[in-house]
């Protein structure tokens, strides 16, 4: 099995926020930007892609939401999105441990 080499993965902050309730996807973004003080700034370009394969993973659901002439999507997180959250977590956690260990050293 290959070793993960990843800090985190932007799944895992996606995940957290749906965890707290369903959302549209700029809302999302504009969600994540607010809680982290506007530290993490997402793109578009960038969540969709990713929040295309969440649903593909059948880890959250999109679904329509007819609002005036334009049709949104808001996403819900899924069993298996709730159980990717946790592997994910668990990892950070992991490596934030091992960093730690690093700084504590240096």
């Amino acid at each position: 099995m290959a070793k993960e080499h990843n800090f985190f993965k932007m799944e895992m902050l996606i995940l957290l926020i749906l965890k707290q309730g369903n959302c549209y996807g700029y809302e999302l973004a504009g969600i994540l930007k607010k809680q982290t003080e506007g530290i993490i700034d997402i793109k578009m370009g960038t969540l969709y892609p990713i929040l295309y394969k969440l649903a593909d993973d059948h880890c959250i659901t999109g679904m329509e939401v007819r609002e005036g002439r334009r049709t949104k999507i808001i996403y819900k997180l899924e069993p298996k999105g709730e159980a990717l959250l946790v592997t994910l977590q668990k990892r950070y956690t992991v490596w934030v441990q091992a960093i730690d260990l690093i700084m504590k050293g240096a």
